[in-house]
């Protein structure tokens, strides 16, 4: 009977155990998730810096060419 009742409790120690397992691992996956999407708006934010220093060097040039030709 003691016997009995100490196996039930582990059993439910060890269910409890399985399920806090389980949810860290669930939350280990969100966190991964996180990250590897922090990294990829880093990356397009990168890239967007980039862009901008681009394009503001083509407008400039641009409008450098323009005022060449029109002031003459």
């Amino acid at each position: 009977m003691i016997h009995d009742a100490y196996l039930v409790r582990m059993a439910m120690r060890l269910s409890k155990t399985y399920e806090a397992l389980k949810a860290a691992e669930e939350i280990a996956g969100f966190e991964n998730r996180l990250i590897s999407i922090d990294n990829r708006l880093s990356c397009l934010e990168a890239q967007f810096s980039m862009l901008q220093w681009m394009v503001g060097i083509t407008m400039a040039a641009t409008l450098a060419v323009l005022w060449r030709v029109f002031a003459a």
